[in-house]
């Protein structure tokens, strides 16, 4: 049992990163999520690691489910970044991928203030710890929250990405993502590293 699960929580990781690379170079096939090894030039995250990331949050996006059901409504689903510019870079080639009904639009948050159209945001390495929390604080419910570090979820963000002796994985805020009116699909929550637990689930 414990063996089964492991495979499918490879499975999914792996598949992150192949649909990363996969999607951003442009081949057009299907490809579920995985994790890939990564390594640092000189302490400097690889744009390996940018296009692994990206691959996830694509897969979050799409298995996350909004409570207004916006993905049955055919119009933009914007994604708010605060990264640096060479990830930047990565993410826009995210622009016009499906999400559901929706046309993936990527923008850069740290040049436009207006954040009330964020449907997801992404917010990377570069802000400290009181840049990220007055950042989270200005989403309003049924944002969908990704960082990195186990930090980004113990101050409320509700995915983040963190690494593992050369891999990726990722960790939930199920109780946290409830209170914006998210729901995590089963299939991300049985292949997340760990969650911090839905009210629902301690009643």
């Amino acid at each position: 049992m414990k063996k089964a699960l492991l495979q499918k929580k490879l499975t999914f990781l792996l598949s992150a990163a192949c649909m990363a690379v996969c999607v951003l170079v442009g081949v057009s096939r299907d490809v579920s999520a995985t994790n890939a090894n990564y390594g640092r030039e000189g302490g400097q995250e690889t744009v390996l690691e940018y296009k692994l990331k990206a691959g996830f949050i694509l897969n979050f996006i799409r298995f996350t489910q909004w409570q207004e059901n916006t993905e049955n409504i055919e119009t933009d689903w914007k994604l708010c970044t605060f990264v640096q510019d060479d990830f930047l870079k990565i993410l826009s080639q995210l622009n016009g991928k499906q999400v559901g009904l929706n046309v993936l639009k990527v923008y850069d948050g740290l040049k436009n203030d207006r954040t009330d159209v964020c449907d997801a945001v992404f917010i990377g390495d570069q802000l400290d710890e009181v840049d990220v929390e007055n950042t989270l604080s200005t989403f309003k419910s049924g944002v969908l929250t990704i960082g990195t570090g186990m930090g980004f979820v113990s101050r409320g963000g509700h995915i983040s990405i963190i690494p593992r002796g050369g891999r990726y994985g990722f960790f939930l805020n199920v109780g946290s993502a409830e209170q914006a009116g998210l729901r995590f699909s089963s299939k991300l929550r049985s292949l997340a590293v760990g969650e911090i637990a839905s009210t629902r689930d301690k009643e």
